[in-house]
């Protein structure tokens, strides 16, 4: 397939059909680094201001609209928003992200967005002027409260978003008119007010917070139409947990006089009015936050979009899975236009783990407190946990590299290398950031059986006060410490409250792991540490399964890709052919 012009990189982009219930015209996708796998080769070679980001449908060739959102090459996020002219809800649909190209001087379009599209707000400060926020269809701008702004925050997708305290916060959207309508968002309830504003523009539409009773929180919409007449609904005991991302909104249908709201991607009735009726028609500002009713709740929102025509089932279905529910949605895999190849470690051998084998030859959990002399052998999960800020599992692996030194493999060779754990169960009380990180101490195999709490850790086994029990201490001369045993970052991840169930794929950026062995040699190759780093209370634990897993699909894959070098690379490893997805 050709590549665009002047043009040798790119990243293949790949949308599920499972997900898009009827062919989507002009939709919008939305990829962003936390959604997705973004490898090394991304960063390193696309430029820092995004100039050269080029997306194309699936013939490589043609151009499409899109929006750089946010690109920090230093710290790796990436926002972008394109144009899709089509999703097919029968087949795959694929696109193209080109980079890498440095005399790119690509321009944001503002028709990324369908022209039903009023206004989109990503929800960034606008540069240089923290006071207003900037909607990507026009020059627009959102203007924030005087006396009492929200704050820019970390996103609920990615980039940013912004925050309310309980109060006055306040944004003010403008005052613009619809004959119908749907506003979409993400927004995150911090804590449980009775009676707090979300957004409204008064006696026309209005969602809000709404106590139902003790502990059973819920929000309401509210919609007016031409003649003053209003339909008002909530939407259940269950729909907000504090610190949960959700996706709400509301919707009016002149046609049918119909108004709904919007709960994860699923229309349900408001009510009916008269049909045929306009939504009510006022100068009134578009407000988000506090407003003529309610004060603004403690509250994130993020991604902010106002349609001037009822969207369809199947359009918010598509937005709930492209925003929310991504690693189903979406899969990226990265090409190059050269001669590569793409290996797999993780075909199980023996079960003695000979690093011959091609799968981790070591892989183990830490944990401190009671169980810091403990052994977690063969046939447990690799177990990461905090307890509010402190960190009291962390999870180790060490793969084999010797057959990609031996065929001829150098570090200069290596485009980007993967890691896929599958999650086997877990529990977020609130948003931590996975990380990992090369080991710099060596540590004992666990070759206990049983493994777990009830067994100590056996002679030259690793475990929290010792990396080889009883004889060798970690590298600050006792426990195991973040900062004596670990250094280079490779990759970090945000993991969202709830947003990681069992089965759950999560693809980390080793590309750095890979190339320090082959910069090295693999005797230095002590592996890479696992972990959870937050700065605020609560419990999270997460379980991975490891090699031993009955269910190959579901063991640890290491994917590497590199340029041909001399040499060949044995063949118990398989072609990749796994999805990348978060």
């Amino acid at each position: 397939m050709a590549y665009y012009i002047n043009y040798s990189k790119r990243l293949k982009v790949e949308i599920d059909s499972t997900y898009i219930d009827s062919n989507l015209s002009d939709f919008t996708v939305k990829v962003t680094d936390d959604m997705c796998y973004i490898p090394e080769d991304f960063w390193d070679s696309v430029k820092s201001d995004g100039s050269d980001i080029v997306v194309t449908s699936d013939d490589g060739e043609t151009k499409l609209k899109r929006d750089l959102i946010e690109i920090d090459t230093t710290n790796k996020i990436l926002e972008l928003n394109f144009k899709a002219t089509t999703l097919s809800s029968s087949a795959t649909s694929t696109f193209y992200i080109y980079y890498g190209y440095a005399s790119g001087a690509e321009t944001n379009d503002t028709d990324t967005y369908d022209s039903n599209y009023h206004l989109v707000f990503p929800m960034n400060d606008k540069s240089g002027d923290n006071s207003k926020i900037v909607d990507r269809t026009s020059s627009a701008e959102g203007s924030k409260g005087s006396a009492n702004n929200p704050d820019e925050t970390t996103g609920l997708i990615t980039g940013k978003a912004q925050n309310f305290d309980a109060g006055t916060e306040t944004i003010n959207l403008g005052n613009d008119n619809f004959d119908e309508i749907t506003v979409t968002m993400v927004v995150r309830c911090n804590y449980g007010y009775s009676y707090r504003g979300i957004i409204e523009k008064e006696d026309a539409f209005h969602m809000y917070y709404y106590q139902l009773g003790t502990g059973e929180w819920s929000w309401r919409g509210k919609v007016w139409n031409e003649d003053g007449d209003d339909v008002l609904n909530h939407t259940g005991a269950d729909s907000i947990i504090i610190g949960d991302r959700k996706h709400i909104g509301i919707k009016y249908n002149q046609t049918t006089g119909t108004a709904y709201y919007l709960k994860d991607g699923v229309w349900t009735s408001l009510g009916d009015m008269t049909n045929g009726k306009t939504l009510a028609q006022n100068s009134n500002n578009i407000l988000l936050g506090f407003n003529s009713v309610y004060q603004s709740g403690l509250q994130d929102i993020d991604e902010l979009r106002i349609s001037d025509t009822p969207r369809s089932d199947e359009w918010v279905k598509a937005e709930y899975y492209n925003l929310i529910k991504n690693w189903d949605f979406m899969t990226i895999t990265p090409e190059k236009d050269a001669t590569t190849t793409t290996k797999t470690w993780g075909e199980r051998g023996t079960e003695d783990y000979d690093d011959a084998g091609g799968y981790p030859s070591k892989d183990t959990s830490l944990q401190a407190g009671s169980q810091a002399n403990t052994s977690f052998g063969d046939d447990d999960d690799l177990q990461l946990k905090t307890y509010n800020t402190g960190l009291t599992a962390v999870g180790l692996m060490r793969f084999p590299l010797t057959p990609l030194s031996g065929a001829g493999v150098v570090s200069s060779d290596i485009n980007w290398a993967s890691l896929k754990l599958v999650v086997s169960n877990a529990l977020f009380e609130k948003d931590v950031t996975l990380k990992c990180y090369l080991l710099d101490t060596d540590f004992g195999k666990t070759k206990t059986d049983e493994g777990g709490s009830s067994n100590p850790a056996a002679t030259n086994e690793a475990c929290w006060n010792k990396s080889f029990y009883n004889t060798v201490n970690w590298g600050g001369g006792s426990n195991f410490t973040v900062a004596a045993d670990c250094s280079t970052l490779f990759d970090s991840k945000i993991q969202h409250v709830n947003d990681t169930p069992e089965g759950t794929e999560i693809i980390l950026d080793v590309t750095g792991y890979i190339k320090y062995v082959l910069d090295n040699s693999d005797s230095d190759n002590f592996g890479i540490v696992l972990l959870f780093e937050t700065a605020t209370s609560g419990t999270v634990y997460c379980y991975f399964y490891t090699q031993d897993e009955a269910t190959a699909a579901k063991r640890p894959e290491l994917t590497v890709n590199y340029s041909e070098a001399g040499g060949t690379i044995p063949v118990f490893m398989a072609n990749y052919r796994r999805r990348m997805v978060q």
